[in-house]
């Protein structure tokens, strides 16, 4: 920046400070939906995720420079629709030199997804509420007994706090909180979940966060592991939500969170 006449004021002698607001939006001509996201009642607006993933994923000069043929477009497009329905957008600042690996687990977290890679392809999938046909497994397919632990209720908590850049306060950190009554009257106590989401500019959006997360936080989860047959697995990946019916007949819906591939000479999946 050049500034071939700056008035400084009377006697001052340094540069007053200059303050910059830059935006960019890739739009990759496979996203049919809008890839800027915003609120109707809001001058703000971010970008779509996926169009953020594109951009990082195959950008020369500042990002990893990879070919587009090494993405999952079919699951990509279904990701960018879904958020541009959600209207949960993000605005990435990156100051510092990050691998591959950490910036993509941090853009998947702000978004609550994860990465797929069917076909040797990146992909995405989002932890949505499950809709449709859900697989069911039971002693039939594993090949032991399932090892299952349960969280308690002081492991809970009933007061989720999501902390953002926000925009309308000219990028200062601001607050999105949900409060669960009735865990609170089971527990006696505040307990507190705090999410640190930088790339949130929008009160909108650090409050869906907050909402989500808070439901979930405020009950008691269920966390285990089972060996199944490799048959019996296809339809259980990552991410995948299953129910798990227990030897007195209890069903359990669960997610698959880790898989774990058979060695060559077994036929047996852990998740």
């Amino acid at each position: 920046i050049v500034g071939e006449e700056i008035a400084f004021g009377a006697n001052t002698t340094t540069a007053p400070n200059i303050q910059l607001e830059l935006q960019r939006i890739a739009s990759p001509a496979w996203i049919a939906s809008p890839t800027i996201v915003q609120e109707s009642d809001s001058s703000c607006f971010d970008a779509n995720p996926v169009a953020v993933l594109w951009e990082w994923w195959t950008d020369k000069r500042f990002g990893f420079g990879r070919p587009e043929s090494e993405l999952d477009i079919p699951r990509l497009q279904s990701a960018a629709a879904r958020l541009a329905s959600e209207k949960l957008g993000l605005s990435p600042f990156v100051d510092t030199e990050t691998d591959r690996k950490t910036i993509l687990l941090k853009l998947f977290e702000s978004i609550d997804a994860y990465p797929t890679s069917y076909g040797g392809k990146l992909g995405i999938e989002l932890v949505r509420v499950a809709t449709g046909y859900i697989p069911r497994v039971d002693k039939n397919v594993t090949l032991s007994d399932p090892t299952m632990s349960g969280q308690q209720w002081p492991d809970t908590t009933n007061l989720t706090r999501v902390k953002f850049k926000d925009y309308e306060k000219a990028g200062q950190d601001n607050t999105a909180t949900r409060r669960d009554v009735a865990n609170f009257t089971i527990v006696k106590t505040v307990k507190t979940l705090t999410i640190d989401r930088p790339w949130v500019t929008r009160f909108a959006v650090a409050n869906r966060i907050a909402m989500a997360a808070g439901r979930v936080a405020a009950l008691p989860q269920v966390t285990g592991r089972m060996n199944l047959r490799y048959s019996a697995s296809t339809l259980l990946q990552l991410g995948t939500v299953f129910e798990w019916v227990t030897r007195d007949g209890q069903v359990l819906t669960l997610r698959v969170t880790e898989r774990r591939e058979p060695p060559h000479d077994k036929s047996n999946v852990a998740i």
